[in-house]
């Protein structure tokens, strides 16, 4: 093996393994949240704070739209050891997700009391909570934007630290206020929710500026509009690939409290939550790979791009026999972890199944055509799969219940298992003939 490849591959690795044990941590105490949630909020109330996460997770499209093409370009940076460059496109990005989620707290604010909307059954102390964890969330994915500065240069095993810290910091507050027996409330649950991922997110900014990535501590002065310009020009495709993926993934739980209620987004959530398993494993694998793919694009290393995408369709295979068995398992680990609080019917399960291994088909190569730009396929076929999405989940949830929701999100997500492969093919033939 030649060194320019060794490099990447070690690069690589080294991420997969250190990831593993952290993701594990995280992946226990997050089962534990969910249960103990439960437990002391109670179902009803979990659903409408899942819910309300949802409507949060909408505006992550901003951050998602600047990392993912300034990730491309670090890794480039990073890979030339250009770090003049990289400290210039982190003060750059950090630069942009400040201006535009203070823009965001701002509009929020005042839109939401122009419009005078209430939540049914709150007090009206309950508006001031939203206002506040609204707030708190727009600062977390400022914070946030330091997931793409150590994806981009390999170290995605300290995003699963971080994580876990911040899962067992969550649960570990929830076991308390059930030992000195708080009364639990809606409002509780919001602040409580959003004000951990915060804190921990802003530490984990000092510290890794300070003690990992000295080196590469943004300096705002360098910044130039230069390069927040060039970020711009880019990050139109990403940005609205990311609010198409949200309205297929993110409303759900939006759709099924229209229609049902709380105690139902969180039956819907377990399952998905049980299922997500495999996507955390695969991920695992899968995370350090952008990187390593704009990397190997970079140097025009065809060869090792094509051995580690029949590599990732193995591991693949691999994790759609072992969805086989947690289907079979379902009605034991739910009863496990959550009780007999929530039923979870075996159709849910099984189309959860099905939907959760075609999202890990799609993201082999969803990966790969994103570290290299070329999203052009992709962003139009997931817009048209976005705009059926909606309907399609209301017209088979009148059907079926809220099996009908996850069916229709495979619906929509099986044109890009087509399509995405395709492009992939066409992009490495015309690599090899040119």
């Amino acid at each position: 093996m030649n060194p320019q490849k060794q490099g990447i591959t070690d690069k690589l690795i080294r991420n997969i393994y250190g990831s593993t044990l952290f993701k594990a941590i995280d992946v226990i105490f997050n089962f534990l949240l969910v249960r103990f949630a439960i437990d002391f909020f109670g179902a009803e109330d979990y659903g409408i704070w899942l819910t309300i996460l949802s409507f949060f997770t909408w505006f992550s499209v901003i951050e998602f739209g600047v990392s993912s093409s300034f990730r491309n370009h670090l890794t480039k940076f990073f890979s030339d050891k250009d770090y003049i460059n990289i400290r210039i496109w982190i003060s750059s990005g950090y630069k942009a997700t400040t201006i535009i989620y203070s823009g965001m707290i701002l509009l929020g604010v005042i839109l939401y009391n122009l419009t005078g909307f209430e939540f049914d059954n709150q007090s009206t102390k309950f508006n001031w909570v939203f206002q506040l964890s609204f707030t708190m969330y727009m600062i977390y994915y400022i914070f946030f934007f330091l997931q793409s500065v150590l994806l981009a240069t390999h170290n995605a095993q300290i995003t699963y630290i971080i994580s876990a810290l911040q899962k067992v910091v969550l649960l570990v507050g929830i076991l308390l206020f059930s030992f000195f027996e708080l009364t639990p409330s809606l409002s509780f649950i919001c602040l409580w929710f959003s004000a951990i991922p915060l804190i921990i997110w802003g530490l984990a900014n000092m510290i890794t500026y300070r003690k990992i990535l000295p080196d590469l501590k943004p300096k705002f002065n360098s910044s130039t509009k230069e390069k927040i310009q060039s970020l711009k020009q880019i990050n139109l495709a990403f940005f609205l690939i990311q609010i198409a993926t949200l309205i297929i993934y993110s409303t759900d739980n939006l759709i099924i409290l229209n229609r049902l209620n709380g105690t139902d987004v969180t039956t819907y959530n377990i399952a998905f939550k049980y299922f997500n398993i495999i996507i955390i494993l695969f991920n695992i694998v899968l995370l350090p790979y952008w990187a390593a793919f704009t990397e190997a694009d970079h140097k025009n290393d065809v060869p090792w791009i094509k051995t580690h995408i029949k590599r990732l369709i193995l591991l693949w295979t691999l994790m759609a026999f072992g969805s086989i068995l947690m289907l079979f398992l379902a009605p034991i680990a739910y009863e496990i972890w959550i009780g007999k609080v929530v039923h979870i019917p075996f159709e849910l399960s099984f189309f959860m199944a099905i939907s959760i291994l075609i999202t890990c088909w799609n993201n082999i190569f969803a990966y790969y055509l994103n570290s290299i730009a070329k999203t052009n396929l992709q962003l139009v076929v997931i817009v048209v799969s976005a705009i059926i999405n909606i309907p399609l989940s209301f017209y088979l949830l009148d059907l079926w219940g809220i099996t009908g929701v996850i069916i229709a999100t495979s619906c929509v997500l099986a044109p890009l298992a087509i399509a995405l492969p395709i492009q992939y093919l066409r992009i490495i033939r015309n690599k090899i003939t040119a």
